[in-house]
């Protein structure tokens, strides 16, 4: 289980300059990562822009902070797209298996807005944090 409470509260620090622009740049850059990767985000509307790869999310930006959640096998892979990117990546290997845990308070400090109460915040998945912050 890793946990990315640290890496939520950094990402909310980072959020000032954080533009439309580049989170258009950041889903850009991350859809030629991935075979077939397309970015699906509707600017101003949707709190997260997606990566899709064949038909799987491969990547989310936020966009109110630097943070992404990228798939891929190890951690030097998210620090290469930080460096990159100028964000912070966390690296997961499957989307769906339950392997982060973050502190609700401060993931709900950083989407400014109550978080619903049928995820568990000490062993989630990142499509459950992505459907709770939307």
């Amino acid at each position: 289980m890793t946990d990315i409470t640290s890496k939520i509260v950094s990402a909310g620090s980072l959020a000032h300059g954080w533009t439309p622009e580049k989170v258009r740049h950041a889903l850009s850059a991350l859809a030629e990562l991935y075979p077939e990767g397309t970015v699906d985000w509707e600017e101003g509307n949707e709190e997260w822009g997606r990566v899709i790869s064949r038909g799987e999310v491969t990547a989310y930006v936020s966009a109110r902070c630097p943070l992404a959640f990228v798939q891929a096998d190890d951690e030097a892979e998210a620090q290469r797209v930080s460096s990159q990117l100028s964000i912070l990546a966390i690296a997961v290997q499957d989307f769906d298996a339950p392997s982060i845990n973050v502190d609700p308070s401060a993931l709900s400090e950083l989407t400014r807005r109550p978080l619903t109460k049928n995820v568990s915040y000490d062993r989630a998945s990142v499509n459950e944090i992505w459907w709770a912050t939307v």
